[in-house]
């Protein structure tokens, strides 16, 4: 079965790479389709029917230089011919797709063994996710020894790719099994999207003010000046940016939901197999925030609150490498760990510093030498102020907010130079439209790029 399957995958894999060069490669985003399709085999090969396959486990590390060469280089290679639009669809995905086909490849390359489906079990009332433990050995039998054809390995992959937090959430809290409705998602979206269209509006006047100050936007709407309005304003421009950033996330990823959602609905009437259900489960895409405003420090909010898709990326480019290098050392666990928060850190520094360039409207010239990597500075304080808030929070009194006040105090300190970089030196809002365009269909939109 194991020699049958590999042989489908290679032919399959082959037919598509000739209909790629035959027809695709004249462009440059003809070629980026050959990484996704190499990873696509390597995920496959993931698959536990493969366990005791030797060439299937070196088919799959030796994609990996290959990938990542691929990625890496894609786009200095080619150009991609991309809209005027400061910052929509089409250049976050070509911004984040190398990024993401590299550490993907690494991460299926290295692999130890094959990728599981986890058990569900019920802990305290409630239906969820457990990882598998040595006394569940028969569990991973089953999954290594049962039927699987082309059909099945294909969507298997493509369930492994379209994860959030890997197969069957392996990474991060623990998530409990729980859909959405298509009423709970539409609900959501109409409560996010006037988050957004609050920070939005703020944004937009002070970018479309002649002076371009949060002051004066205050003063012209009635606001009396008052001793520290500048500081308040500066806080207020901040906050409004970062509601901006993650209800926009929020949004675009609720609204893939309730397609999802949708769909699954669709599969069900048609009575399709357990498989295809799969790929479109409401199951599998619970709200990426989990209410951040509720987190009472810093470490709260980046390993529980704030969105986790972006999480295994950074541990595994970021803190794994530094973690590697300081057990070479000698370095004891404390250590290790301390290290490992700031591999994390530093990588997302790196890669939202790529970002600020990447999503910058082309006639904007930000030089990384030469302007201040706001967004690096913003996401290097973040382990410093997880280690020394278990000191720090202890000393506010809970009747001034504890913790609550020392995250939000530090957040509107650190996320000013993010803040600047991203509005005023890289215009990522520079093509939203201005408030007097607005029509009532754009304001009910859920996406306004």
């Amino acid at each position: 079965m194991v020699k049958a399957l590999l042989q489908t995958l290679i032919t399959l894999t082959s037919h598509i790479l000739s209909i790629i060069r035959d027809h695709l490669c004249e462009t440059g985003i003809g070629r980026a389709f050959l990484p996704l399709i190499l990873l696509f085999v390597q995920a496959a090969l993931l698959h536990p029917s493969f366990i005791s396959s030797k060439l299937a486990k070196l088919t799959r590390r030796s994609l990996t230089p290959i990938i990542v060469f691929w990625g890496l280089t894609l786009p200095y290679r080619y150009s991609f011919k991309l809209s005027n639009f400061s910052i929509d669809i089409v250049n976050l995905g070509v911004a984040l797709l190398p990024i993401w086909v590299v550490i993907r490849s690494l991460e299926y390359g290295i692999s130890s063994e094959p990728y599981y489906k986890r058990p569900l079990k019920n802990v305290n009332g409630v239906q969820r996710w457990e990882k598998i433990k040595d006394d569940d050995e028969s569990y991973k039998k089953v999954q290594e020894s049962e039927p699987c054809n082309a059909f099945k390995l294909t969507l298997w992959t493509i369930l492994l790719l379209s994860s959030m937090r890997g197969l069957q959430f392996t990474r991060g809290p623990a998530i409990v099994t729980k859909r959405q409705n298509i009423l709970s998602i539409t609900r959501r979206l109409f409560t996010v999207n006037i988050l957004q269209i609050f920070a939005l509006v703020f944004i937009l006047m002070i970018r479309d003010s002649s002076h371009q100050s949060p002051a004066s936007i205050l003063l012209s709407i009635g606001i009396p000046k008052f001793p520290g309005m500048k500081i308040l304003s500066e806080g207020v421009y901040t906050l409004a940016f970062g509601v901006w950033v993650a209800s926009g996330l929020d949004l675009l990823f609720t609204y893939g939901v309730l397609q999802a959602t949708l769909y699954h609905q669709i599969a069900i009437f048609l009575n399709l197999p357990q498989e295809i259900l799969d790929l479109s489960d409401p199951i599998y895409y619970p709200p990426i925030f989990d209410s951040p405003y509720l987190a009472n420090s810093v470490a709260e909010f980046w390993s529980k609150r704030w969105q986790m898709l972006g999480q295994q990326l950074f541990v595994f480019s970021g803190g794994k490498p530094m973690v590697w290098f300081v057990k070479k050392i000698g370095a004891d666990k404390k250590i290790q760990r301390i290290f490992l928060l700031l591999g994390v850190f530093a990588s997302s520094a790196v890669i939202h510093e790529y970002l600020a360039y990447t999503l910058a409207p082309h006639d904007v010239s930000l030089h990384p030498l030469k302007s201040f990597p706001g967004s690096a500075f913003y996401f290097m304080l973040q382990p410093l102020a997880i280690l020394i808030e278990p000191v720090i929070i202890p000393w506010i009194p809970k009747r001034l907010g504890g913790g609550t006040l020392w995250l939000w105090a530090f957040m509107g300190f650190s996320a000013y130079p993010y803040r600047v970089q991203y509005l005023q030196k890289a215009l990522i809002h520079a093509h939203v439209r201005p408030l007097s365009q607005w029509t009532w269909w754009y304001l009910l939109s859920p996406i306004k790029f």
